[in-house]
């Protein structure tokens, strides 16, 4: 007589590896450190190995991830969400490691571009600013997302992808180069100063090469398309802002006299 196995988590019966019920592992050995190793191993370090596929592919072959995400293949990589904020959770957590201030951080880069001397009133209201952005920085972070992928959706109207599609494309390409944003957070903790500038057009760069890499047509236009994508995203986000600000400014006129003089 064949003897069943059954599940230690749901009782129910086993006939392979693993329970159909509850995806409980069927042979389980006494805990011992090398049991402990091993699945540390696949557990931290099979998400590891994942992570760091992803990363080397959107590197060198982003449109090779892009399109095993739409067509369904979706274990071999991080997902395009969750690696979009799981490189802003780092950027934050980082940030908070090293004691670094990134409200301060972007007052600091913002007035090494701007050399205009600021009064006391107009000080504080752009330390305001920043402090509302990086404490809301994931919000902000996120519902930008949506314009980026309105302008990618005009700009390749005739390509077949919905809506969503097209957002797997922008949250990888925007999302890749936030690696770049964790090394200025060191950066900036070790010297006092952030190329954030030059990340920028890193970015840029980066975005137009992954529109041109996945989008079908002639490479260099497509590449000069993916920028003009990006520079629409931008500039709605701006719009965006300065439509925000007007209303706060409505509610609350009294900010006005920040920009008065000291």
């Amino acid at each position: 007589m064949e003897n069943v196995i059954h599940c230690i988590n749901c009782n129910s019966e086993v006939s392979g590896s693993y329970c159909q019920t509850c995806g409980q592992k069927s042979g389980i050995n006494r805990l011992t450190w090398r049991t402990l190793f091993n699945e540390l191993q696949q557990r931290l370090f099979g998400f590891d190995n994942k992570l760091i596929r992803t990363i080397r592919d959107l590197t060198l072959r982003p449109e090779k991830v892009i399109q095993s995400t739409l067509i369904g293949i979706r274990v071999n990589y991080v997902g395009p969400v969750g690696y979009y904020f799981l490189m802003l959770t780092i950027y934050v957590l980082l940030a908070s490691m090293l004691d670094v201030d990134l409200s301060k951080m972007m007052s600091d880069v913002n007035r090494s571009f701007n050399q205009e001397d600021l009064s006391a009133r107009q000080e504080q209201f752009s330390q305001d600013l920043m402090h509302v952005i990086t404490n809301n920085f994931r919000i902000f972070s996120f519902f930008m997302l949506p314009l980026y992928i309105v302008s990618n959706r005009l700009l390749y109207r005739k390509s077949d992808l919905n809506f969503v599609e097209h957002s797997v494309i922008v949250f990888y390409a925007i999302g890749h180069p936030l690696i770049l944003n964790n090394l200025s957070v060191v950066m900036y903790w070790m010297v006092g100063w952030a190329p954030n500038l030059i990340i920028t057009f890193i970015g840029l760069f980066f975005y137009g090469w992954v529109c041109t890499s996945f989008y079908s047509g002639n490479k260099v236009f497509g590449f000069f398309k993916g920028v003009l994508a990006w520079l629409l995203g931008f500039f709605m986000l701006l719009v965006a802002f300065i439509i925000v600000a007007f209303l706060y400014v409505a509610v609350n006129p009294q900010v006005l006299e920040g920009f008065k003089g000291s």
